[in-house]
Protein backbone atom coordinates (compact mmCIF):
# COMPACT_ATOMS: atom_id res chain seq x y z
CA UNK A 1 0.00 0.00 0.00
CA UNK A 2 1.40 3.22 -0.83
CA UNK A 3 2.66 6.04 1.17
CA UNK A 4 0.56 8.23 -0.04
CA UNK A 5 -3.01 6.65 -0.31
CA UNK A 6 -2.46 5.92 3.22
CA UNK A 7 -1.76 9.84 4.16
CA UNK A 8 -5.12 10.33 2.01
CA UNK A 9 -7.24 8.16 3.89
CA UNK A 10 -5.39 8.82 7.27
CA UNK A 11 -6.74 12.61 6.93
CA UNK A 12 -10.51 12.46 5.23
CA UNK A 13 -10.55 9.91 8.05
CA UNK A 14 -9.81 12.66 11.08
CA UNK A 15 -12.32 14.86 9.46
CA UNK A 16 -14.90 12.40 10.18
CA UNK A 17 -13.40 12.18 13.56
CA UNK A 18 -14.42 15.66 14.19
CA UNK A 19 -17.45 15.52 13.56
CA UNK A 20 -18.22 12.46 15.78
CA UNK A 21 -15.84 14.13 18.72
CA UNK A 22 -18.67 17.19 18.57
CA UNK A 23 -21.38 15.08 18.86
CA UNK A 24 -19.54 12.93 22.00
CA UNK A 25 -19.17 16.34 23.53
CA UNK A 26 -23.01 17.37 23.08
CA UNK A 27 -24.06 14.21 23.97
CA UNK A 28 -21.82 13.94 27.30
CA UNK A 29 -22.22 17.22 28.56
CA UNK A 30 -25.81 18.34 27.46
CA UNK A 31 -27.57 14.93 28.91
CA UNK A 32 -29.19 14.48 31.81
CA UNK A 33 -28.24 18.08 32.09
CA UNK A 34 -25.52 21.07 31.80
CA UNK A 35 -22.57 18.93 33.40
CA UNK A 36 -21.12 21.18 36.66
CA UNK A 37 -17.75 23.05 35.58
CA UNK A 38 -15.80 20.50 37.85
CA UNK A 39 -16.38 17.84 34.52
CA UNK A 40 -17.36 20.53 31.72
CA UNK A 41 -14.24 21.99 31.52
CA UNK A 42 -11.59 18.84 32.18
CA UNK A 43 -13.61 16.81 29.71
CA UNK A 44 -13.76 19.63 27.15
CA UNK A 45 -9.73 20.24 27.71
CA UNK A 46 -9.32 17.08 27.22
CA UNK A 47 -11.60 16.20 23.88
CA UNK A 48 -9.49 19.71 22.58
CA UNK A 49 -6.57 18.11 22.82
CA UNK A 50 -7.55 14.46 21.32
CA UNK A 51 -8.99 16.52 18.28
CA UNK A 52 -6.19 18.15 17.94
CA UNK A 53 -3.99 15.57 17.30
CA UNK A 54 -6.64 13.91 15.28
CA UNK A 55 -5.48 16.89 12.90
CA UNK A 56 -1.73 16.19 13.45
CA UNK A 57 -2.57 12.27 12.17
CA UNK A 58 -1.04 13.01 8.94
CA UNK A 59 2.14 14.38 10.39
CA UNK A 60 2.84 11.45 12.31
CA UNK A 61 2.09 8.99 9.60
CA UNK A 62 4.94 10.69 7.92
CA UNK A 63 7.55 10.54 10.59
CA UNK A 64 6.27 6.88 11.65
CA UNK A 65 5.52 8.12 15.09
CA UNK A 66 2.26 5.27 14.33
CA UNK A 67 2.38 3.98 18.15
CA UNK A 68 3.54 7.04 19.98
CA UNK A 69 0.32 8.50 18.83
CA UNK A 70 -1.98 6.06 19.55
CA UNK A 71 -0.81 5.08 22.93
CA UNK A 72 -1.41 8.87 23.56
CA UNK A 73 -4.77 8.80 22.14
CA UNK A 74 -5.39 6.00 24.12
CA UNK A 75 -4.86 7.67 27.30
CA UNK A 76 -6.53 10.72 26.36
CA UNK A 77 -9.63 8.58 25.34
CA UNK A 78 -9.41 6.32 28.73
CA UNK A 79 -9.18 9.85 30.71
CA UNK A 80 -12.40 11.29 28.32
CA UNK A 81 -14.52 8.12 29.93
CA UNK A 82 -13.41 8.40 33.19
CA UNK A 83 -13.67 12.04 33.90
CA UNK A 84 -17.07 11.58 31.66
CA UNK A 85 -18.76 8.55 33.74
CA UNK A 86 -21.16 6.37 32.58
CA UNK A 87 -21.45 8.87 29.29
CA UNK A 88 -22.95 8.39 25.84
CA UNK A 89 -21.16 7.66 22.17
CA UNK A 90 -17.64 7.37 24.04
CA UNK A 91 -17.34 4.52 22.06
CA UNK A 92 -16.94 6.21 19.19
CA UNK A 93 -13.37 7.34 20.37
CA UNK A 94 -12.51 4.46 20.29
CA UNK A 95 -13.84 3.38 16.70
CA UNK A 96 -12.13 6.50 15.44
CA UNK A 97 -9.02 4.85 16.84
CA UNK A 98 -9.38 1.61 15.38
CA UNK A 99 -9.68 3.45 12.13
CA UNK A 100 -6.59 5.45 12.26
CA UNK A 101 -4.35 2.22 13.69
CA UNK A 102 -5.19 0.87 9.88
CA UNK A 103 -3.61 3.47 8.52
CA UNK A 104 -1.08 4.72 11.07
CA UNK A 105 0.44 0.79 11.47
CA UNK A 106 1.85 -1.30 9.05
CA UNK A 107 1.59 -5.21 8.75
CA UNK A 108 -0.98 -7.28 10.03
CA UNK A 109 0.41 -8.66 13.15
CA UNK A 110 1.22 -4.41 13.91
CA UNK A 111 -2.76 -3.55 13.16
CA UNK A 112 -3.58 -6.40 15.27
CA UNK A 113 -1.43 -5.31 18.34
CA UNK A 114 -2.78 -1.81 17.91
CA UNK A 115 -6.33 -2.91 17.64
CA UNK A 116 -5.54 -4.78 20.73
CA UNK A 117 -4.01 -1.64 22.37
CA UNK A 118 -7.27 0.31 21.51
CA UNK A 119 -9.41 -2.86 22.70
CA UNK A 120 -7.81 -3.40 25.93
CA UNK A 121 -7.72 0.40 26.79
CA UNK A 122 -11.71 0.41 26.19
CA UNK A 123 -11.97 -2.42 28.28
CA UNK A 124 -10.13 -0.93 31.16
CA UNK A 125 -12.23 2.23 31.10
CA UNK A 126 -15.26 0.67 30.93
CA UNK A 127 -14.68 -1.60 34.20
CA UNK A 128 -13.34 1.21 36.10
CA UNK A 129 -16.88 3.13 35.26
CA UNK A 130 -19.37 0.72 35.05
CA UNK A 131 -17.86 -2.52 35.83
CA UNK A 132 -17.43 -6.35 34.77
CA UNK A 133 -21.04 -6.71 34.24
CA UNK A 134 -21.54 -3.90 31.89
CA UNK A 135 -17.72 -4.88 30.28
CA UNK A 136 -18.73 -8.07 29.31
CA UNK A 137 -22.61 -6.88 27.57
CA UNK A 138 -21.16 -4.03 25.59
CA UNK A 139 -17.98 -6.06 24.51
CA UNK A 140 -19.53 -7.88 21.14
CA UNK A 141 -21.33 -4.50 20.12
CA UNK A 142 -17.97 -2.45 20.76
CA UNK A 143 -15.84 -4.98 18.61
CA UNK A 144 -18.87 -5.21 16.49
CA UNK A 145 -18.03 -1.09 16.11
CA UNK A 146 -14.48 -0.97 15.98
CA UNK A 147 -14.65 -3.87 13.54
CA UNK A 148 -16.90 -2.07 10.70
CA UNK A 149 -14.17 0.80 11.29
CA UNK A 150 -11.10 -0.98 10.78
CA UNK A 151 -12.77 -2.49 7.56
CA UNK A 152 -13.84 0.79 6.24
CA UNK A 153 -10.56 2.56 6.33
CA UNK A 154 -9.03 -0.23 5.04
CA UNK A 155 -11.32 -0.38 1.97
CA UNK A 156 -10.83 3.27 1.54
CA UNK A 157 -7.44 3.02 1.70
CA UNK A 158 -7.37 0.13 -1.02
CA UNK A 159 -9.66 2.07 -2.94
CA UNK A 160 -7.44 4.98 -2.94
CA UNK A 161 -4.37 2.93 -3.65
CA UNK A 162 -5.87 1.27 -6.75
CA UNK A 163 -6.96 4.93 -7.75
CA UNK A 164 -3.42 6.32 -7.48
CA UNK A 165 -2.03 3.10 -9.18
CA UNK A 166 -4.69 4.60 -12.36
CA UNK A 167 -3.29 7.78 -12.09
CA UNK A 168 0.10 6.52 -12.25
CA UNK A 169 -0.53 4.26 -15.01
CA UNK A 170 -2.16 7.39 -16.91
CA UNK A 171 0.78 9.39 -16.45
CA UNK A 172 2.81 6.62 -17.52
CA UNK A 173 0.76 6.29 -20.73
CA UNK A 174 0.78 9.83 -21.36
CA UNK A 175 4.71 9.55 -21.21
CA UNK A 176 4.69 6.70 -23.19
CA UNK A 177 2.29 8.69 -26.12
CA UNK A 178 4.92 11.61 -25.96
CA UNK A 179 8.17 9.21 -26.77
CA UNK A 180 6.21 7.67 -29.25
CA UNK A 181 5.70 10.76 -30.68
CA UNK A 182 9.31 11.72 -30.93
CA UNK A 183 10.13 8.48 -32.12
CA UNK A 184 7.38 8.87 -35.53
CA UNK A 185 8.99 12.23 -35.87
CA UNK A 186 12.43 10.99 -35.75
CA UNK A 187 11.20 8.02 -38.03
CA UNK A 188 9.63 10.73 -40.16
CA UNK A 189 13.26 12.63 -40.54
CA UNK A 190 15.12 9.32 -41.04
CA UNK A 191 12.78 8.31 -43.85
CA UNK A 192 13.55 12.22 -45.72
CA UNK A 193 16.87 11.47 -45.14
CA UNK A 194 16.84 7.59 -46.43
CA UNK A 195 14.60 9.04 -49.06
CA UNK A 196 16.93 11.53 -50.34
CA UNK A 197 20.06 9.58 -50.39
CA UNK A 198 17.67 6.96 -52.71
CA UNK A 199 16.80 9.92 -55.10
CA UNK A 200 21.01 10.67 -55.01
CA UNK A 201 21.51 6.97 -55.79
CA UNK A 202 18.97 6.74 -58.63
CA UNK A 203 19.86 10.01 -60.41
CA UNK A 204 23.30 8.83 -60.11
CA UNK A 205 22.68 5.18 -61.85
CA UNK A 206 20.22 7.17 -64.59
CA UNK A 207 21.72 10.65 -65.61
CA UNK A 208 25.56 10.69 -64.18
CA UNK A 209 26.02 6.84 -65.71
CA UNK A 210 24.53 8.46 -68.98
CA UNK A 211 26.06 11.69 -69.32
CA UNK A 212 29.59 10.17 -68.46
CA UNK A 213 28.94 7.27 -71.54
CA UNK A 214 28.17 9.86 -73.57
CA UNK A 215 30.76 12.05 -73.09
CA UNK A 216 33.31 9.61 -73.66
CA UNK A 217 31.62 8.52 -76.61
CA UNK A 218 32.02 12.34 -78.11
CA UNK A 219 35.39 12.24 -76.81
CA UNK A 220 35.35 9.24 -79.51
CA UNK A 221 33.74 10.45 -82.10
CA UNK A 222 36.01 13.73 -81.90
CA UNK A 223 38.78 11.28 -81.86
CA UNK A 224 37.58 9.31 -85.32
CA UNK A 225 36.96 13.27 -87.21
CA UNK A 226 40.19 14.28 -86.45
CA UNK A 227 41.47 10.92 -88.31
CA UNK A 228 39.21 11.35 -90.94
CA UNK A 229 36.80 8.07 -89.79
CA UNK A 230 32.93 9.98 -90.81
CA UNK A 231 31.60 6.62 -91.37
CA UNK A 232 32.96 5.10 -87.90
CA UNK A 233 32.07 8.48 -86.40
CA UNK A 234 28.25 8.61 -87.53
CA UNK A 235 27.65 4.71 -86.15
CA UNK A 236 29.19 6.18 -82.50
CA UNK A 237 27.35 9.55 -82.87
CA UNK A 238 23.89 7.52 -83.38
CA UNK A 239 24.67 5.20 -80.96
CA UNK A 240 25.21 7.86 -78.32
CA UNK A 241 21.77 9.05 -79.48
CA UNK A 242 20.10 6.16 -79.16
CA UNK A 243 21.72 6.15 -75.14
CA UNK A 244 20.89 10.03 -74.56
CA UNK A 245 17.15 8.83 -75.10
CA UNK A 246 17.11 6.02 -73.01
CA UNK A 247 19.00 7.86 -70.37
CA UNK A 248 16.21 11.11 -70.90
CA UNK A 249 13.69 8.18 -70.34
CA UNK A 250 14.93 6.42 -67.44
CA UNK A 251 15.23 9.99 -65.77
CA UNK A 252 11.91 11.04 -66.18
CA UNK A 253 11.02 7.90 -64.70
CA UNK A 254 12.94 8.71 -62.13
CA UNK A 255 12.03 11.91 -61.60
CA UNK A 256 7.95 10.99 -61.62
CA UNK A 257 8.46 7.77 -59.91
CA UNK A 258 11.55 7.17 -58.24
CA UNK A 259 11.64 3.55 -59.58
CA UNK A 260 11.99 1.81 -62.78
CA UNK A 261 9.35 -0.92 -63.72
CA UNK A 262 10.79 -4.50 -63.01
CA UNK A 263 9.57 -7.67 -63.44
CA UNK A 264 10.77 -11.11 -62.20
CA UNK A 265 11.71 -12.24 -66.05
CA UNK A 266 13.29 -8.59 -67.03
CA UNK A 267 16.02 -9.00 -64.72
CA UNK A 268 18.06 -11.11 -66.77
CA UNK A 269 17.38 -9.34 -70.16
CA UNK A 270 17.89 -6.08 -68.81
CA UNK A 271 21.68 -7.04 -67.60
CA UNK A 272 22.19 -8.79 -71.27
CA UNK A 273 21.49 -5.63 -73.09
CA UNK A 274 23.55 -3.48 -70.21
CA UNK A 275 26.24 -5.63 -71.11
CA UNK A 276 25.86 -5.88 -74.67
CA UNK A 277 26.03 -2.03 -74.87
CA UNK A 278 29.48 -2.15 -72.89
CA UNK A 279 30.70 -4.57 -75.34
CA UNK A 280 29.57 -1.73 -78.19
CA UNK A 281 31.05 1.05 -76.39
CA UNK A 282 33.88 -0.16 -74.50
CA UNK A 283 35.15 -2.16 -77.28
CA UNK A 284 35.55 -5.78 -74.74
CA UNK A 285 34.77 -8.39 -75.44
CA UNK A 286 31.43 -9.62 -72.69
CA UNK A 287 30.51 -13.16 -71.40
CA UNK A 288 27.23 -13.90 -69.75
CA UNK A 289 27.23 -17.12 -67.72
CA UNK A 290 23.76 -17.86 -66.32
CA UNK A 291 22.73 -20.22 -63.55
CA UNK A 292 22.89 -22.82 -61.95
CA UNK A 293 19.11 -22.30 -60.12
CA UNK A 294 16.55 -20.46 -61.76
CA UNK A 295 17.23 -16.42 -62.00
CA UNK A 296 14.22 -14.80 -60.23
CA UNK A 297 13.71 -12.43 -57.96
CA UNK A 298 11.29 -10.26 -55.91
CA UNK A 299 10.73 -7.01 -58.31
CA UNK A 300 12.39 -4.81 -55.60
CA UNK A 301 15.72 -7.12 -55.14
CA UNK A 302 15.91 -7.33 -58.95
CA UNK A 303 15.58 -3.91 -59.39
CA UNK A 304 18.52 -3.11 -56.51
CA UNK A 305 20.73 -5.97 -58.77
CA UNK A 306 20.02 -4.35 -62.10
CA UNK A 307 20.70 -0.74 -60.64
CA UNK A 308 24.05 -2.80 -59.07
CA UNK A 309 24.71 -4.33 -62.63
CA UNK A 310 24.96 -0.96 -64.33
CA UNK A 311 27.05 0.71 -61.95
CA UNK A 312 29.69 -2.32 -61.94
CA UNK A 313 29.52 -2.09 -65.79
CA UNK A 314 29.82 1.75 -65.55
CA UNK A 315 33.29 1.11 -63.47
CA UNK A 316 34.87 -1.03 -65.60
CA UNK A 317 34.33 1.47 -68.40
CA UNK A 318 35.27 4.65 -67.32
CA UNK A 319 38.15 3.43 -65.01
CA UNK A 320 39.29 -0.70 -66.01
CA UNK A 321 40.44 -0.41 -69.45
CA UNK A 322 39.57 -4.09 -69.34
CA UNK A 323 39.39 -6.49 -72.55
CA UNK A 324 37.33 -9.03 -71.13
CA UNK A 325 34.26 -8.60 -68.78
CA UNK A 326 32.88 -12.15 -67.39
CA UNK A 327 29.00 -11.65 -65.64
CA UNK A 328 27.88 -14.46 -63.93
CA UNK A 329 24.28 -14.88 -62.46
CA UNK A 330 23.04 -17.63 -60.48
CA UNK A 331 21.29 -18.39 -57.38
CA UNK A 332 21.87 -20.50 -54.51
CA UNK A 333 20.09 -21.42 -51.01
CA UNK A 334 18.02 -18.85 -51.37
CA UNK A 335 20.02 -16.09 -53.01
CA UNK A 336 20.78 -14.36 -56.19
CA UNK A 337 24.45 -14.17 -56.97
CA UNK A 338 26.02 -11.68 -59.33
CA UNK A 339 29.73 -11.75 -60.18
CA UNK A 340 31.56 -9.34 -62.75
CA UNK A 341 34.85 -9.58 -63.06
CA UNK A 342 37.01 -7.36 -65.64
CA UNK A 343 40.89 -8.26 -66.42
CA UNK A 344 42.00 -5.11 -66.49
CA UNK A 345 44.38 -2.85 -64.42
CA UNK A 346 42.97 -3.30 -60.89
CA UNK A 347 43.26 -0.83 -58.12
CA UNK A 348 44.12 -0.81 -54.72
CA UNK A 349 40.96 -1.39 -52.48
CA UNK A 350 41.50 0.43 -49.44
CA UNK A 351 41.67 3.99 -51.62
CA UNK A 352 38.45 5.41 -52.38
CA UNK A 353 38.91 8.94 -54.63
CA UNK A 354 37.11 11.56 -53.70
CA UNK A 355 33.67 12.84 -55.70
CA UNK A 356 33.00 8.96 -56.84
CA UNK A 357 30.27 7.59 -55.36
CA UNK A 358 29.52 4.20 -57.09
CA UNK A 359 30.63 2.04 -54.55
CA UNK A 360 29.27 3.93 -51.82
CA UNK A 361 26.02 3.11 -53.65
CA UNK A 362 26.66 -0.28 -53.73
CA UNK A 363 27.34 -0.59 -50.55
CA UNK A 364 23.95 1.15 -50.01
CA UNK A 365 21.28 -0.85 -52.31
CA UNK A 366 22.83 -3.82 -50.98
CA UNK A 367 22.39 -2.98 -47.24
CA UNK A 368 18.63 -2.19 -47.78
CA UNK A 369 18.22 -5.32 -50.00
CA UNK A 370 19.33 -7.15 -46.73
CA UNK A 371 22.51 -8.91 -48.95
CA UNK A 372 26.18 -9.27 -48.50
CA UNK A 373 28.90 -7.59 -51.29
CA UNK A 374 32.70 -7.89 -51.76
CA UNK A 375 35.18 -6.53 -54.11
CA UNK A 376 38.58 -8.22 -55.06
CA UNK A 377 41.20 -6.03 -56.88
CA UNK A 378 44.96 -5.17 -57.28
CA UNK A 379 46.46 -3.17 -59.64
CA UNK A 380 47.79 -4.89 -62.35
CA UNK A 381 45.42 -7.74 -61.89
CA UNK A 382 42.00 -6.75 -62.45
CA UNK A 383 38.35 -6.53 -59.97
CA UNK A 384 35.79 -8.80 -58.98
CA UNK A 385 32.32 -7.49 -57.91
CA UNK A 386 30.33 -10.24 -55.92
CA UNK A 387 27.20 -9.37 -54.74
CA UNK A 388 24.83 -11.14 -52.83
CA UNK A 389 21.13 -10.65 -52.23
CA UNK A 390 18.12 -12.44 -50.57
CA UNK A 391 15.44 -13.79 -53.87
CA UNK A 392 12.49 -12.51 -51.72
CA UNK A 393 12.36 -9.25 -49.91
CA UNK A 394 13.17 -10.03 -46.48
CA UNK A 395 10.96 -6.32 -45.23
CA UNK A 396 9.03 -4.09 -47.19
CA UNK A 397 10.63 -0.97 -48.57
CA UNK A 398 8.33 1.34 -50.28
CA UNK A 399 10.55 3.68 -50.94
CA UNK A 400 12.68 1.51 -53.46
Amino acid sequence: MSASSQRTGIRLFAYMTQVVMLIVWVANMAYPAWRPWPVLLPFTLLLLGQAYLHTQVQRAAERRWGWQYLMIQSLLALALVLVAGRGLLLEALFAALAGETIGLVQGWRGRAAGLGVVVGTWALATGLTSGLEALLFQLPFVLVALAFASVYVLVFLRQEEQRQRAERLLGELEVAHRQLRNYARQVEELSVTQERQRMARELHDTLAQGLAGLIMQLEAVDELLDRGDADRARTIIHRSMDRTRKTLAEARATIQALRLPMERGDLVEEIRRELDRLGQEAAVQTLLDLGPGEITAAPDIALQLYRIAQEGFSNVQRHAQATQVTVRLWTEDGRIHLSIRDDGVGFDTSVRAPGHFGLTGIGERVMLAGGSWSLTSRPGEGTELHVRLPQQSSRQEGSL
